[in-house]
C-alpha cells in the first residue's frame, strides 16, 4: 500500500480509521508500522483540511487505550508467570524484584523515555505492568510520551507531505 492508497482510504473513511489503526499499531501488530501510518495521517489532515488538533488528540488516546491492553497484560502476566518463577527459581526471583523495584522508582523517566524508542515503545508495557507502576505515572508518562512521538511523526507528514506524493 503507497501513500496515495492510505489517503484515499483515509478519504474514504475518516477519522475513527485513525484510532483504530494508531490502536492497533501500539498493540504491535504486523503491518501497522508508525512510521508509515501516521506520516501519512499527518498527509492527509493537511491535504484534507481536517483538524491536525483532533487527529492528534485520537492518536494519544488510540495509542494510551493500547498501552494499558499491553500493561494488563504484563499486570496479571506477573502474578501467572514471574511469581511462579520468582518461587521455583529464587536467585532469577531476587534479581526480577531488583528490577520491579527500580522500575518503580524510575518509572516515570522509564515510560517516557521507552515510548521514544521504537520497538520499546510497546515493550515497556510489559515490565510496567509487572512492577505495578502506579497507575497515574504510568498514564501521566505514557501520554506525555506517545504524544511526543506521534506528533513528531504527523507533523513530519503534515509538512513534508506534498514532497513525499510527488516522488
Amino acid at each position: 500500500m503507497d501513500a496515495r492508497q492510505i489517503l484515499q482510504f483515509l478519504d474514504e473513511q475518516g477519522m475513527i480509521v485513525i484510532f483504530v489503526v494508531v490502536f492497533l499499531e501500539y498493540l504491535n501488530l504486523p503491518g501497522f508500522p508508525a512510521g508509515v501510518i501516521l506520516p501519512a495521517t499527518g498527509v492527509w489532515v493537511a491535504y484534507s483540511e481536517s483538524n491536525f488538533l483532533l487527529a492528534w488528540t485520537l492518536s494519544i488516546l488510540a495509542g494510551l487505550v493500547g498501552s494499558l491492553v499491553l500493561y494488563a497484560i504484563g499486570y496479571v502476566g506477573e502474578d501467572l508467570l514471574i511469581v511462579k518463577i520468582k518461587t521455583k527459581r529464587p536467585a532469577i526471583g531476587e534479581k526480577i524484584s531488583r528490577f520491579e523495584h527500580r522500575l518503580q522508582e524510575q518509572a516515570f523517566c522509564a515510560v517516557f523515555v521507552g515510548k521514544l524508542i521504537p520497538v520499546i515503545r510497546t515493550l515497556i508495557c510489559f515490565p510496567a505492568g509487572a512492577a505495578k507502576v502506579d497507575m497515574k505515572t504510568y498514564l501521566t508518562a505514557s501520554a506525555a510520551g506517545i504524544a511526543l512521538w506521534n506528533g513528531t511523526l504527523m507533523a513530519a507528514g503534515f509538512f513534508l507531505g506534498a514532497q513525499v506524493l510527488e516522488l
